[in-house]
């Protein structure tokens, strides 16, 4: 009868022991899949800010190039406002389809693709 509960205390153990590790593991692969999401949104940050800075400029000298050829600077600026305004509106109304979907997906494909690891697992 001792056996017995010796059998089963061991087995106890094991079963905690395994918990225990799996519950490590995940805190593990969660802790991986945070970071390399949140590093995949800092990089995307970081260049939509660098982009920006190039959209800034650009549209600096395209205002003055046209105010210079219409010769008015002033007329160049709103001439160029009117169209970031234009390509605004657009990506207001198509943020759904062009961002917010696209962003879900790839904050989940990040979360819970596990091609990668058990391609460099096997």
């Amino acid at each position: 009868m001792e056996d017995s509960f010796k059998i089963f205390e061991e087995l106890k153990t094991s079963l905690v022991n395994y918990l225990n590790h799996k519950a490590s593991l995940l805190k593990i692969e969660l802790a991986e899949k945070i970071s390399k999401l949140l590093s995949s949104l800092i990089a995307i940050s970081l260049i939509a800010i660098c982009m920006l800075f190039v959209l800034v400029f650009i549209s600096i000298a395209l205002s003055i190039f046209i105010g210079n050829k219409i010769g008015e600077i002033y007329i160049g600026f709103l001439i160029v406002s009117f169209i970031h305004l234009i390509f605004g509106i657009c990506i207001w109304t198509m943020r759904v389809r062009w961002i917010q979907i696209p962003m879900m997906n790839f904050i989940l494909k990040q979360l819970f693709d596990d091609s990668e690891r058990n391609t460099n697992h096997s």
